[in-house]
């Protein structure tokens, strides 16, 4: 019987991180004053370390939704971590 090899392929996926860098920034959205948050989103960097993919502003909430819709129009259904 011949020697059979099996290779395993394995991807490393980049984790994707979400943070908010900003918060309370005073704006005006469709002629009224409210505030908004920046949300800087990274990959590769679990630390902060991590090298930029976009940055996003949002109308401030203490709904966590807002959030997420936010990072997700950035980065679809990959997974990420929040850090705070």
């Amino acid at each position: 019987m011949a020697d059979t090899t099996f290779t395993t392929r394995t991807e490393a996926i980049a984790s994707i991180t979400a943070e908010l860098t900003s918060i309370n920034t005073p704006a005006v959205i469709d002629g009224r004053a409210t505030t908004t948050d920046t949300i800087t989103i990274t990959r590769d960097g679990i630390t902060r370390d991590g090298i930029e993919i976009d940055a996003i502003d949002v109308e401030s909430s203490e709904d966590a939704k807002p959030y997420d819709v936010a990072v997700r129009s950035i980065i679809g259904d990959q997974p990420f971590t929040w850090i705070r």
